[in-house]
């Protein structure tokens, strides 16, 4: 009941903030004789990393355009990896969530720039962002058809992009900029250039625990939810087998919110003498280092995943159902290898899993990824690597 009541206060909070900024982008002034273009992407690591490759061609075809980017502010460390924007425009969703002046401000600042044209590149869509278009005001606006069908917001949109649903996502990010661009585009997977990233952090960290290049590898088991989060046993067990069997030490790394699962894994761990807890240390650029330096990373599907990728990185992934195929895998297979449960019925559904879950309780499809299947695919990596 609070929870419904707190959405329609919302709701009507937003509709007044819309009319608000109608005003302001009616009587808005040029500052520039330039277009404006705006490209709104405010969602967290991995799905923007996965958006990177993108920017450059909407630069080269918004060439006379002055180009502003909408960045999460758990992104903007990326900021080095596309140089081609001439403005970001920093989302702070917890700030956006829970305050409304913030909220208001942030609607009001994307209303006063007059922006010409919006491309909302973002399969999934939310209401909200399409509620940021809006307000805007901009004589163009292209989206996505959206992910789960017709939404009561399409109308405000010039142009909708419909994408084949087989694609995964980096596919279904050319698909969307080739279809924007009237132009075929190459298939380009993430990649960032590591040069642009500082290190001496990753450095200074390696150093003083006295390890030594590619003779050790990145364990994060955050996974954002829960239920998609494999058995803290079962990563310290395949994390003792790598440290014994393999000779390499372990980094178990993750966010500052990651803590309190890398220490429960320490703690499980039979060979602590090889493991170690990096967790919440590094920014991205300095963490990134990191995953350079390592010699695979192992864990979650979640943005470090993409990271590790868009680096080349290879990595061994826990691969829930929900989003199979969608997010991964891409690219080199021999490299950008994963683990999962294949007789899942749910393969691709979203997570709708997740809806009868009890509290805390993990996904059967990743429940049911077995220690050894881990074991083997880490083997198979290693006889390729080495």
């Amino acid at each position: 009941m609070k929870s419904a009541l707190r959405t329609i206060v919302k709701n009507i909070m937003d509709t007044y903030i819309s009319f608000e900024c109608m005003f302001v982008a009616l009587f808005q002034k040029p500052k520039t004789n330039r277009r404006k273009v705006l490209l709104l992407r405010k969602d967290v690591i991995g799905d923007f990393i996965l958006f990177i490759p993108t920017i450059k061609h909407f630069r080269r075809f918004y060439k006379d355009a002055e180009l502003y980017l909408v960045v999460n502010t758990v992104a903007l460390d990326l900021q080095s990896q596309f140089p081609e924007v001439d403005h970001v425009i920093p989302y702070d969703g917890k700030q956006f969530r829970s305050n409304f002046f913030y909220r208001r401000k942030f609607f009001h600042n994307l209303a006063k720039e007059g922006f010409d044209i919006v491309v909302h590149a973002v399969y999934s869509r939310e209401y909200i962002c399409d509620r940021m278009v809006r307000v805007t005001g901009a004589k163009e606006r292209i989206a996505f058809c959206a992910e789960g069908g017709k939404m009561t917001t399409d109308a405000q949109y010039t142009r909708l992009i419909d994408t084949p649903k087989e694609l995964n996502e980096p596919d279904r990010n050319m698909y969307f900029l080739s279809a924007v661009i009237g132009e075929e585009t190459n298939i380009q997977f993430p990649t960032l250039d590591i040069s642009k990233f500082d290190c001496k952090n990753a450095k200074t960290l390696l150093e003083s625990l006295h390890i030594e290049e590619k003779k050790y590898i990145v364990l994060l088991p955050g996974a954002g939810a829960p239920y998609r989060t494999w058995q803290l046993e079962k990563f310290a067990e395949v994390a003792d087998h790598i440290a014994s069997t393999h000779n390499l030490k372990i980094l178990i790394s993750g966010s500052h919110g990651d803590l309190n699962l890398c220490n429960k894994i320490y703690e499980l761990m039979s060979k602590k003498d090889m493991a170690f807890v990096i967790a919440g240390q590094l920014d991205i650029p300095n963490f990134a280092h990191i995953l350079h330096s390592s010699l695979f990373y192992f864990g979650s599907e979640t943005g470090p995943l993409h990271l590790a990728t868009a680096i080349q990185t290879p990595v061994v992934c826990i691969l829930g159902a929900g989003h199979r195929d969608r997010f991964f895998p891409y690219g080199d297979a021999r490299i950008n290898r994963y683990v999962a449960d294949d007789a899942a019925p749910c393969r691709g559904d979203g997570w709708k899993c997740s809806q009868n879950l009890r509290p805390g309780e993990i996904a059967p499809c990743i429940r049911n990824i077995t220690t050894d299947a881990a074991k083997r695919e880490i083997k198979e990596l290693l006889d390729i690597l080495r």
